[in-house]
């Protein structure tokens, strides 16, 4: 028997369980996820006017489950130092921790519509603490929406790939000069 990971970098959020239980790691099988590309409804300029949000603001969101590994603080943190900035908005989406008032956030809550939002945005921040391989980040890719994200669990195996439309951070600061 075998268990299949589409990466060798999709292992590291079960490396403890693997130490643990003595895994035989000669057991593992590599298959790459894929999806089919993600559809949207609205294009930016129909997505902004439908929200009242200006043309000339620089969009950067995050679609996902709100919690801490995926790095939901994180973009709560961001949204918070850029607070001031009258040239950026901040879009959310997704279901999970509770999200806070800034007057630079838009919060959408739950959407079946999170390709609009993707395909509005100048960036969309994936900020994992720790991953697998996530589907969010393939599906924004596909859209061709740029990513700022961290180089964690599945994310790293995009690391070496060309042409992606991607970025990485490590920290606070490498996070604000990108979005600068």
């Amino acid at each position: 028997n075998y268990v299949i990971f589409p990466c060798k970098e999709a292992i590291s959020p079960y490396e403890t369980f693997f130490k643990e239980i003595d895994f035989d790691y000669s057991k593992l099988r590599y298959v790459l996820t894929g999806v089919e590309p993600l559809l949207y409804n609205l294009d930016k300029d129909e997505f902004c006017k439908k929200n009242d949000i200006p043309l000339n603001k620089k969009i950067i969101s995050y679609i996902g489950r709100k919690n801490k590994i995926k790095g939901f603080d994180k973009f709560l943190d961001l949204v918070k130092r850029f607070e001031n900035r009258e040239d950026i908005l901040f879009i959310c989406a997704g279901v999970g921790m509770d999200t806070p008032d800034f007057k630079n956030l838009v919060d959408f809550g739950w959407t079946n519509d999170p390709g609009s939002i993707i395909n509005a945005s100048d960036f969309v921040l994936v900020p994992n603490r720790d991953t697998y391989f996530d589907i969010n980040m393939i599906q924004i890719l596909s859209i061709g929406t740029p990513v700022i994200t961290t180089p964690t669990g599945g994310n790293r195996w995009f690391l070496d790939k060309e042409n992606l439309n991607m970025f990485f951070f490590e920290d606070e600061e490498q996070l604000d000069t990108l979005i600068n």
